[in-house]
């Protein structure tokens, strides 16, 4: 036990003597090149720039429309483009055949 007490004691000293010999380097500085730069205010102009482009436009989903009779459309309510919801009147038909 004593040689275990002696062995940490010599060891905190030499860490010690170790520690306190080794000086800090001194500290460098990197010097960069300097870069001038001019710097002006953002004005707002109007733009002369016109872009055309031409392309298809296709919808993601296509659902026909099926009626459980035949007949005469007299009145549509919706018009190419617009959303619909589920039950919603699309149009008015005359009926001309039996009901299915």
């Amino acid at each position: 036990m004593r040689r275990m007490k002696q062995f940490f004691i010599y060891s905190a000293i030499l860490s010690a003597i170790l520690t306190s010999c080794f000086r800090a380097q001194p500290t460098t500085t990197i010097c960069e090149k300097v870069i001038t730069v001019r710097t002006a205010k953002v004005l707002t102009a109007e733009s002369t720039i016109v872009l055309h482009y031409s392309g298809t436009v296709e919808a993601s989903q296509i659902i026909p429309l099926t009626f459980q009779t035949t007949g005469t459309v007299q009145k549509i309510y919706v018009e190419v483009g617009d959303l619909v919801k589920k039950g919603q009147l699309s149009c008015l038909i005359t009926i001309t055949g039996s009901i299915k």
